[in-house]
């Protein structure tokens, strides 16, 4: 009797909390005719039960089956296709994901999820309404959650045994099924566990959209279900609410003491070496390139309410390509990176497919329907992805990632089902020449197995070369032998944590804006360099692409200090980073455009002159030419090409296959 007064209670408490501070609003919902929510702050419903001096409504243990009621209440002579459903938000987290177990079976839970799969919008049958097929009476059969459909067994009128449902008559809701695993920021070591969750109505309405890889605040019921196929029980979280949270970054706690902290270390004028120092310092040098995976983790400015880049939204991610000789630290240092970043995802080239890394679609155990699962670019979102042995990848799973790392969206239709998935993920990924030992003399495309349209998208391209100097090499080799891996023991280096936190707090909170100053300065950079490149035959200029690139890094170094603005010596530092990664493939602003596979106008000429003396001969011998003739046109050729006899190869074969295409 106690519990049924309890439950009373409760019940009374929360219709006059409803009365008191949200009638108003109740209104409002209830004179339009479409779902929608109502939304009420935890602390609001939360300070008025303990003014009641009943402590929190967590303790309640019947308080969310009383809430349904109340929506019941609220929604009296309203049908499923206009229901107000109640939420609560902003609930504190009393439990983590990977720590759910058996002891919190039939608790409610509040925690942050990152959702891994979500099924296709279902119908699941609420209120069931049968005709006897003899005298035709309606029977109706409410059905409970997880129910089957229940067939009335026997007709009360005239003893029939034979219904039919009428569906169109019957009243049906909208449900999902999704996965929810740990958000890559909240993991400890990588260890993630996964569990199926339900939601229904509103939450599975296409008015509340959640896709693969948000991070999610997440509350609900934690209860077990019987898989019928496998006959095992499952954990299933029963959701009350589920909603994207507004930042990626939300779940890297910084209490008042760290952002002092962070602020009063933006004023040291040697943070950004500060910065390269503490990144991967048991990975010996490579200074250089550090300072561009740096300006890489801050990115440029990111829109403060983006969700996917627009047309009028600038790229604002940073992509790095590492190329180098084995065996000299780019694994490591492409790892330690992983690590470093708020949020960060590391795979190898070898293992990886087109599926696991953009998306796949899975069939679902519970519904047996498919649902699309996110690959590590979308898990990722907002964070980084290093990938490993970029170049082991074939090629046909390389040009699959153009669209995210231009577009920054992962787009599939996959099992008949086609959806968009955002992908805001920089990409730092490491790959080795194609014979191994990188040659400065040859071109960057016959040393690399990576298409033409996938090598442009990366901002920075850094060779990182094993150079033979016996200085360095005994001063590492007794490093390592002493397992003294750092650079310098007297180097000032960041803790990981605070790393972290910084980071976290530029990429959220700073904005710089172009002064007049250093857009000048990236301005004469392009213009100049392109006005060079047209006095050269042999030039191939930059293009806008790079200047954005020049842009980004410019700020992306104000974040780094916290600035609201992005100042001359930002822009001149960007330049010089980006001129450095050109210099380490033996390349200028003015040729930049080869790594483009851009022609220059000489060689443009040379290829025209090719596939005029080919058809000039195919006009005389046919088609298929002779070795004889064929050394005749490329004896003709290498004067042209400075004696180079690879140079008229590669001419020939292109020649040849511009005609072959164009018939």
């Amino acid at each position: 009797m106690r519990k049924l007064e309890n439950i009373i209670s409760i019940k009374q408490r929360l219709k006059r909390f409803l009365q008191l501070f949200h009638q108003t609003d109740i209104e409002e919902l209830q004179k339009s005719n479409k779902k929608a929510v109502l939304e009420i702050e935890f602390y609001e419903i939360n300070d008025y039960f303990i003014d009641e001096n009943h402590g929190s409504i967590l303790d309640q243990n019947n308080f969310f089956f009383i809430l349904s009621q109340a929506e019941e209440e609220i929604n009296k002579d309203r049908s499923v296709r206009n229901w107000i459903s109640i939420k609560i938000v902003n609930i504190n987290h009393n439990a983590k994901l990977r720590e759910l177990d058996t002891d919190h079976i039939g608790n409610f839970i509040s925690t942050t999820a990152m959702v891994k799969n979500i099924t296709p919008i279902q119908a699941r049958i609420k209120r069931a309404i049968y005709e006897c097929r003899g005298c035709m009476r309606l029977h109706e059969i409410q059905i409970p959650e997880g129910s089957a459909i229940i067939t009335p067994s026997l007709c009360v009128e005239c003893g029939g045994k034979s219904f039919r449902l009428l569906s169109d008559e019957s009243e049906f809701i909208d449900c999902r099924f999704a996965k929810l695993e740990e958000p890559l920021e909240l993991r400890q070591a990588g260890i993630t566990r996964e569990f199926k969750a339900y939601m229904d109505s509103y939450l599975a309405s296409p008015n509340h959209v959640i896709k693969p890889g948000d991070v999610c605040e997440v509350s609900g019921i934690f209860d077990v279900v019987k898989n019928e196929k496998t006959k095992d029980w499952e954990f299933l979280f029963k959701l009350h609410n589920i909603k994207p949270q507004n930042s990626a970054y939300e779940e890297i706690n910084l209490s008042e003491s760290d952002i002092k902290e962070i602020e009063e270390l933006a004023y040291n004028h040697d943070i950004f070496k500060l910065f390269v120092n503490s990144l991967a310092p048991n990975v010996y040098g490579y200074e250089e390139i550090k300072e561009g995976i740096v300006l890489q983790l801050f990115e440029g400015d990111r829109p403060k309410d983006d969700v996917f880049k627009s047309e009028n939204v600038d790229r604002w991610i940073i992509h790095i390509l590492l190329i180098g000789d084995p065996g000299i630290g780019k694994s490591k240092l492409v790892k330690e990176v992983s690590l470093v970043a708020p949020k960060g995802i590391n795979v190898s080239g070898t293992g990886s497919t087109q599926a696991g890394l953009t998306a796949s679609a899975v069939k679902d155990e519970l519904t047996g329907s498919y649902a699309m699962e996110a690959g590590a670019f979308v898990l990722a979102d907002s964070g980084i992805l290093t990938i490993d042995e970029f170049d082991k990848l074939n090629s046909k799973v390389q040009k699959s990632l153009n669209e995210p790392l231009e577009q920054l969206t992962v787009s599939t239709a996959k099992a008949g089902l086609v959806q968009t998935m955002s992908a805001r993920t920089s990409l730092l990924a490491a790959a080795n020449p194609k014979f191994s030992k990188w040659d400065k003399y040859e071109s960057i495309h016959k040393q690399l197995d990576i298409p033409d349209s996938t090598l442009s998208r990366f901002d920075l391209i850094y060779i990182m070369e094993d150079k033979i100097d016996e200085d360095n090499d005994r001063e590492l080799s007794t490093k390592i032998l002493q397992e003294n891996y750092s650079l310098d023991n007297n180097l000032d280096v960041l803790e990981v944590d605070l790393l972290k936190k910084y980071i976290t707090y530029a990429k959220s909170e700073c904005h710089p804006v172009l002064t007049p100053e250093a857009e000048k300065a990236i301005s004469d950079f392009y213009v100049e360099t392109r006005k060079a490149a047209l006095s050269n035959d042999d030039s191939k200029p930059i293009t806008l692409r790079e200047l954005l690139v020049v842009k980004r890094l410019s700020i992306a170094r104000a974040k780094v200090e916290l600035r609201e603005y992005v100042e001359l010596r930002d822009a001149l530092e960007a330049i010089r980073i980006y001129k450095y990664s050109l210099n380490s493939l033996g390349l200028d602003p003015t040729i930049a455009g080869e790594l483009q596979n851009v022609k220059s106008d000489r060689e443009i000429e040379v290829i025209k002159k090719a596939e005029s003396l080919i058809k000039e001969n195919q006009g005389l011998f046919g088609f298929n030419l002779n070795d004889d003739i064929v050394d005749d046109i490329k004896s003709e050729l290498k004067v042209l090409c400075n004696g180079r006899d690879d140079v008229v190869d590669d001419v020939y074969d292109e020649a040849f296959k511009n005609i072959t295409n164009n018939g």
